[in-house]
């Protein structure tokens, strides 16, 4: 894996993205995605113009783990439906598996969490779901918890003494970011499917915000349906 560090180096001289856009003459939509690493490449000539600007070397601009981690989510069961009539809730209900294919070089190795929404006994998943949502301002308050962990003990620490303990904190922070945007991604479309051929359409006419629960954090996010 491959990351820019521009965003750190941009942040320990206090320099906005606006700025060195200005003051490099490199668009700002450029530095934007060096910033947030969704650039799929960059040409030599921006690279030389940073670095100089920021007066660096390009060991300095990037950093590098030499592994890659594929992720991706299989979805066994998905339901919607109403919850209670009174309050027009949607009934959320999930169970999947997220796979890691992690490629040392030398081989391939595929890791699994099981992934699931409300697959706890009832009263268990609400009381998490309350807990979660009593330490969260009203307006950031979530619909649903995305539970994601490893099977067994055994599995986790295998993963962690093998690939994740071998990651600096910013590739940590790539990974769990690229699981929470692959999932997101993944439930968006199967509820999507889902809702247009059952004709529940109707249930998701709001934003519907959900917290990642995995073996090591919390995460945040949310979706917004559109339909023709």
């Amino acid at each position: 894996m491959i990351k820019s560090r521009l965003a750190v180096l941009l942040a320990e001289r206090n320099i906005k993205v606006g700025q060195a856009s200005e003051d490099t003459g490199i668009a700002r939509n450029t530095i934007t995605s060096l910033t947030t690493d969704s650039s799929a490449g960059v040409q030599f000539d921006t690279i030389n113009k940073l670095c100089k600007y920021l007066k660096c070397t390009p060991a300095d601009f990037f950093e590098y783990a030499p592994i890659d981690i594929q992720t991706n989510l299989n979805i066994e069961t998905l339901s919607l439906e109403d919850e209670d009539s009174k309050n027009g809730k949607l009934k959320l209900e999930l169970s999947g598996l997220v796979t890691y294919s992690v490629d040392f070089g030398d081989r391939l190795v595929t890791y699994y969490s099981s992934a699931s929404i409300g697959s706890h006994e009832y009263d268990d998943y609400e009381s998490e779901l309350v807990a979660i949502n009593r330490a969260l301002p009203k307006n950031k308050q979530v619909d649903y918890l995305i539970d994601i962990y490893f099977d067994g003990q055994g599995d986790k620490r295998e993963f962690d003494n093998v690939v994740l303990d071998k990651l600096t904190i910013g590739f940590q922070n790539k990974f769990f970011e690229d699981l929470k945007n692959t999932v997101i991604d993944k439930l968006s479309e199967a509820i999507t499917e889902v809702a247009s051929l059952t004709g529940a359409q109707h249930l998701l006419d709001r934003e519907i915000k959900f917290c990642f629960v995995t073996d090591y954090n919390q995460m945040y996010s949310s979706l917004k349906f559109k339909f023709a």
